[in-house]
């Protein structure tokens, strides 16, 4: 049965008089997820029910967390941009190795078309 975004929703219910936090989802991210914790960690993830939209989880409260947002400064901001293109770069010059891009942010195209078209003209 396919949902809609607004129906592939997620309940975590706990209350303070026992030690157990429930989980209700209907969202498959969240069911691989747990899934894989169940599996991975038996005596502490329990999967305690299942239908054909949803799943039931239980789990101690104690692993129910909530956190602050991170706050980052203007410089690590820019170190972070700056990695991420150093890494897409990378990734992108094994795709198209006619691309090459020095560490100052200057890229230098060479087309194999005009390589190639050079080549013949001189021969």
């Amino acid at each position: 049965m396919k949902l809609s975004r607004y129906e592939q929703e997620t309940i975590v219910n706990y209350n303070a008089g026992e030690k157990t936090a429930t989980l209700y989802t209907r969202d498959k991210a969240v069911m691989r997820k747990l899934d894989t914790l169940v599996a991975d960690f038996p005596d502490t993830y329990k999967l305690t029910g299942q239908d054909e939209v949803s799943k039931t989880y239980s789990f101690p409260k104690s692993y129910v967390c909530y956190r602050k947002p991170r706050a980052f400064s203007t410089e690590q901001r820019e170190r972070a941009r700056q990695l991420i293109e150093r890494i897409l770069f990378q990734h992108c010059a094994e795709i198209f190795s006619d691309t090459v891009k020095d560490y100052d942010g200057r890229i230098d195209r060479i087309s194999h078309d005009r390589q190639h078209t050079r080549d013949e003209g001189t021969a």
